[in-house]
């Protein structure tokens, strides 16, 4: 199961290629991946894509919410599992 969610994280965000090289369908469901935004946000600061800077707030400030939201996620289903 481990392989499978890194094999799909690693395939649909934008690793190893621009997320714009996606088919459309697979770009909508890559922005849905964290990771998405941590590649989008190392890119533009190293300058392989072109970035402004409000693309790279918004890419930090998705991360940062998507880290937040998981940890929130995280302690609820620890709370529940002891329950």
């Amino acid at each position: 199961m481990g392989n499978l969610i890194f094999t799909l994280l690693g395939i649909l965000s934008p690793l190893y290629y621009p997320l714009s090289r996606l088919p459309p369908v697979w770009r909508e469901l890559a922005q849905l991946l964290p990771a998405t935004y941590a590649a989008l946000l190392v890119q533009g600061v190293l300058g392989l894509e072109p970035a402004t800077n409000v693309s790279l707030a918004l890419d930090a400030g998705l991360l940062i919410l998507s880290t937040a939201v998981g940890l929130v996620l995280a302690w609820w289903l620890y709370q529940w599992r002891e329950s």
